[in-house]
C-alpha cells in the first residue's frame, strides 16, 4: 500500500486522538474555571462574613461608648450584658479605664486590671484597635481561649476566630491575613494555616509546587485577604469522580470523532463507486420545487432538483455531483434526468401545457457539445412543457464551443437561465453573449434582505441589469413573507424558496397547486423573450 494511502487510512485514528485530547483540554479548562470560581466564591463569602462580624462589633460598642460611663459599676455591667445579648458574634465585652480592662461580661469586676500590649492592627477607617490570636479567659473557669479582640473607645469585644473560618470540607489549605493599605502592604496572620501567603509570587493564581494558588483581598472595607492553595494530589483525590467522568467523556468524544471521520472518509472513497452503481440501481431521483408568481399569487413552474439514495444512505448533491463530473458521466446523468422527469410530469394531467420546468445542466456539456445530442431526445422535443436549462455562471461559457451550443439550445425552443447569479463571473457583456431569458438571484442576497447589509443592496442593480437586457429575474431562497414583500417592492415578480413550497414529488406538486386558493384557475406562464 502506498505511503499516502496508509497515511489516509490513519486519519480516523489521528482524528479520534486529536478530538479526545482537545475535549480533555476543554473539559480541564472548564474544570479549572470552576475551581477558580469556587475559590473566589469562598473568598467573597469570607469577606462578607468578616464585614458582618465587624458591623456586629460596632453595633455593640458604639452605643456603649455613647453612654459616657467612666466607671465599672452595676449600670455599666448591665449595659454590657444587654449589648452582648443583642449582638450575634461577641463572646465577651470588657470595659477599659485608660489602658486597663477593669470589668467584663464574663468575669464581672476583675481582681487585677488587664493591660493589653500594643494592637496588631489599627483600622484606618475608624481607628479601632485590633488584636489577633490572643489568649484570654472568658469566664470564671479560668480556661484560656484564642480570640480576636476589637477595641473601640473604652470597650472591647472578643470573637472566636472560627467565626470567620471557611466551612469544613474545603479541599484547599487556607490562610486569612490582614494586609495594611498603602505602599508597604505589611501583612498580619489572622487565622488558618500560617505561611501560605507568597508575597513574592509572580502570579496570584499559580506557583510552583502547587496546582492552585489563589489570593483575593477585600481592599475597600476590611483589608482582609484570603489565600487558598492545594496540590494536584488533593485535587485528584477530592474530585476523583469528576476526573473519571472527564476521562470517559474524552474517550467517547474521541471515539465519535474517529467514527465520524471514518464514515466521511468511507463516503468519499466509495462515492465514485456509488455514483456508477447509482445508474444501475436507480439511486437517482428528482423532486420539484415551485416557482411562484409573487404578484398574482400562483405557481407558474418548478425547478427540478436531483437527489441520491442507495443502500449506504443518502448523499448530498455537493458530494455526488462532483463525482459525476470527475467520472465523465455528466451527459449520461442529464439524459437519465430528462428520461425520468418529463414522463413523470407529463403523467400529471392537471399540469397545464406551457408549465415552466427549469432543469440544471452541467456547463461542461455545453462546452463539449454533448448538450446538442441531449436536446434531440424525443422526451424533450415532444414535451408539452416550457423547458428552461439552468447553468451556473462560468468564466468559459463565452468560448466558441459554448456559444455554438447555446445557439442550438435556443433554436430547439428551450430557454436559458443563469443560476446562482451574483456568485460567479457574469457581467453585462457576458450576459448579452449568452442570450439568456432568466436570471436567478443567488439565495445569499435574499437571506440578508431584512438586515439591509451591503450585499443585499446590490439587488436593485441586478434588477436594473435584468430590465436593461429584458430578462426575467427570479429570487432564490425566499423564506419569509417579509422577504417577498421587499422583493416585490424592488420589482422582482418571481420567487422560489421554502415560503412557496419545499422540494416535492410530481403528484405532491399538483396537490400543492390545487390546495392554493387563487382567483384564477389557469396557471400563468412565464413570458418568453
Amino acid at each position: 500500500m502506498p505511503q499516502t494511502a496508509q497515511f489516509k487510512k490513519s486519519y480516523p485514528y489521528l482524528a479520534g486522538i486529536l478530538l479526545g485530547l482537545l475535549s480533555a483540554a476543554i473539559l480541564l479548562g472548564a474544570f479549572i474555571t470552576y475551581i477558580r470560581g469556587n475559590q473566589q466564591e469562598q473568598a467573597d463569602w469570607l469577606f462578607n462574613q468578616f464585614n458582618t462580624v465587624v458591623k456586629d462589633f460596632y453595633s455593640a460598642l458604639i452605643p456603649l461608648n455613647a453612654l459616657g460611663l467612666t466607671t465599672c459599676d452595676a449600670e455599666n455591667l448591665r449595659a454590657m450584658e444587654i449589648a452582648q445579648f443583642n449582638a450575634v458574634y461577641p463572646r465577651q465585652l470588657m470595659f477599659y479605664i485608660e489602658d486597663e480592662g477593669v470589668c467584663s461580661t464574663g468575669s464581672g469586676m476583675l481582681d487585677e486590671p488587664v493591660r493589653r500590649p500594643p494592637p496588631d492592627i489599627i483600622s484606618p477607617a475608624t481607628g479601632a484597635q485590633i488584636w489577633v490570636n490572643r489568649k484570654i479567659i472568658l469566664d470564671l473557669t479560668g480556661k484560656l481561649f484564642t480570640a480576636i479582640i476589637l477595641k473601640l473607645g473604652n470597650y472591647t469585644a472578643m470573637v472566636d476566630p472560627g467565626t470567620i473560618a471557611l466551612p469544613d470540607g474545603s479541599p484547599f489549605d487556607w490562610q486569612i491575613l490582614y494586609r495594611e493599605p498603602g505602599a508597604s502592604g505589611q501583612t498580619i496572620h489572622v487565622h488558618g494555616t500560617q505561611g501560605l501567603y507568597r508575597q513574592d509570587s509572580a502570579s496570584t493564581n499559580f506557583s510552583y509546587g502547587s496546582f492552585f494558588y489563589h489570593e483575593s483581598c477585600d481592599t475597600e472595607r476590611t483589608y482582609v485577604c484570603l489565600v487558598q492553595i492545594t496540590s494536584t494530589t488533593n485535587i485528584a483525590r477530592e474530585y476523583a469522580n469528576v476526573f473519571a467522568l472527564f476521562s470517559l467523556l474524552s474517550l467517547a468524544l474521541g471515539s465519535m470523532g474517529g467514527r465520524f471521520v471514518h464514515s466521511w472518509q468511507g463516503r468519499q472513497l466509495h462515492m465514485a463507486a456509488r455514483v456508477l452503481n447509482g445508474f444501475r440501481n436507480d439511486a437517482y431521483y428528482w423532486l420539484f420545487q415551485p416557482i411562484f408568481d409573487m404578484e398574482q399569487n400562483r405557481i407558474i413552474g418548478c425547478e427540478v432538483l436531483s437527489r441520491f439514495s442507495d443502500d449506504y444512505g443518502d448523499a448530498m448533491p455537493d458530494d455526488y455531483l462532483p463525482a459525476i463530473r470527475e467520472a465523465g458521466l455528466t451527459a449520461d446523468f442529464t439524459r437519465l434526468m430528462f428520461g425520468k422527469i418529463l414522463p413523470d410530469l407529463d403523467s400529471q394531467k392537471d399540469l397545464p401545457d406551457g408549465f415552466r420546468v427549469s432543469i440544471n445542466i452541467f456547463p461542461a456539456d455545453i462546452i463539449s457539445g454533448a448538450i446538442n445530442d441531449i436536446i434531440r431526445m424525443d422526451a424533450i422535443r415532444q414535451s408539452r412543457f416550457a423547458l428552461t436549462l439552468e447553468i451556473t455562471e462560468e468564466e468559459y461559457l463565452d468560448e466558441i464551443g459554448g456559444q455554438d451550443s447555446l445557439d442550438k439550445i435556443r433554436e430547439a425552443g428551450l430557454s436559458i437561465s443563469i443560476d446562482d447569479f451574483g456568485t460567479g463571473y457574469s457581467n453585462l457583456n457576458q450576459l448579452k453573449k449568452l442570450h439568456c431569458s432568466f436570471l436567478k438571484i443567488d439565495r445569499s442576497y435574499i437571506a440578508e434582505l431584512e438586515h439591509e447589509p451591503i450585499k443585499s443592496s446590490l439587488i436593485p442593480h441586478i434588477v436594473r441589469m435584468a430590465e436593461q437586457l429584458k430578462l426575467w429575474a427570479i429570487a432564490e431562497g425566499v423564506e419569509t413573507f417579509e422577504q417577498m414583500v421587499i422583493l416585490v417592492g424592488l420589482g422582482i415578480r418571481y420567487g422560489q424558496g421554502n415560503l412557496f413550497g419545499h422540494p416535492m414529488t410530481a403528484q405532491a406538486l399538483v396537490d400543492h397547486i390545487e390546495a392554493l386558493v387563487i382567483g384564477n384557475s389557469n396557471n400563468a406562464v412565464l413570458p418568453e423573450n
